[in-house]
């Protein structure tokens, strides 16, 4: 008999796009005998296209039928402070992403792929890289020639960027261009409030910066990199399998755990939140790593070796496993 299964998806723009992209991953490796509803915040009715392209239903929260369902997976922003309960009384099995690091109190898996793997007696938690979920299209990104220093570099903190890092790292490029001159590609979002600010950075590197607007996924602007710098979370996930050396800042501290796995993995050099990183700071960051040829070939090797592509394919199997047993 088909699985009925709800994704409860934090999707409004402030959100930015990484927790629909990865459950619409999910969502495709459980099969298309499968049916699967997104439940989509009010005011996250932009991703509603993309999901119905994909093959699911489409609701928003607080105006979807509410009958009995197999599952329910919770990616919230912030799914450690959720409730888990209320949904217990329409679905058998709750499955939530911790990415904060926190218990998800009352779920019956918790996906933690920024976590080590360690004991878990009841094999509730999905822990490590090995469930880290991406589009396989960044795994079939072909390699790039190490260059002593990287020649084409892509900036991209997702489709708002908030916090304007984009423009920050651009000032850095700036500062930096006696020493190192790449060109620069840009990638962000029509609607980002910091558009302004970021097309002027743009301006003072000149010939050097191309912007990119709503871009429809990175998988082209990174297979045209040799260097990337960008948020931590699935955009960081996206760069190592796709065999991208980068520098991570994490946005918020959602995005620390994310950041640090991938760097304890050498998959990516970690820069910490960037509400405390200094411009000398981020300044040294980026042209020690541009210089530095090895470090950057090892973390292309790492990025592919621990994010192989499979992580949703994991995630879906052992979900459906469970509903095979009776979990």
């Amino acid at each position: 008999m088909a699985e009925s299964w709800l994704f409860r998806v934090a999707s409004r723009p402030e959100f930015g796009g990484g927790h629909v992209k990865r459950c619409l991953v999910l969502a495709a490796a459980m099969g298309p005998s499968t049916s699967v509803r997104f439940l989509l915040d009010s005011g996250g009715e932009a991703w509603a296209p993309t999901v119905t392209k994909a093959g699911h239903a489409v609701s928003l929260d607080g105006d979807w039928p509410r009958s009995s369902i197999d599952g329910v997976v919770l990616d919230h922003h912030d799914t450690e402070a959720a409730d888990v309960e209320p949904w217990r009384s329409i679905a058998r099995r709750v499955v939530a992403f911790r990415d904060g690091g926190r218990p998800v109190p009352g779920a019956d898996i918790e996906i933690c792929q920024w976590e080590s793997r360690g004991r878990d007696p009841e094999g509730r938690l999905l822990r490590g890289l090995d469930y880290a979920i991406v589009d396989r299209s960044y795994i079939a990104i072909s390699k790039t020639p190490i260059k002593d220093l990287p020649e084409r570099v892509l900036v991209a903190f997702g489709y708002r960027d908030s916090p304007d890092a984009t423009a920050h790292v651009l000032e850095a490029l700036d500062r930096l261009g006696a020493q190192w001159n790449p060109t620069v590609t840009v990638a962000l979002g029509a609607n980002a409030p910091n558009l302004k600010h970021v097309e002027a950075a743009c301006d003072r590197l000149g010939t050097r910066a191309m912007l990119v607007v709503d871009s429809v996924g990175l998988q082209n602007l990174i297979s045209d990199c040799d260097f990337a710098v960008g948020a931590g979370g699935v955009s960081a996930v996206e760069r190592a399998a796709a065999g991208r050396p980068s520098l991570t800042i994490a946005l918020n501290a959602l995005q620390v755990p994310a950041s640090r796995a991938l760097a304890q993995a050498g998959a990516t050099a970690d820069c910490g939140l960037l509400a405390s990183l200094s411009a000398e700071k981020l300044d040294t960051a980026l042209m020690s790593l541009a210089r530095d040829r090895s470090a950057r070939a090892s973390m292309a090797r790492s990025g592919r070796r621990v994010v192989d592509g499979r992580g949703a394919e994991r995630v879906a199997q052992r979900l459906l496993q469970q509903a095979a047993v009776g979990g």
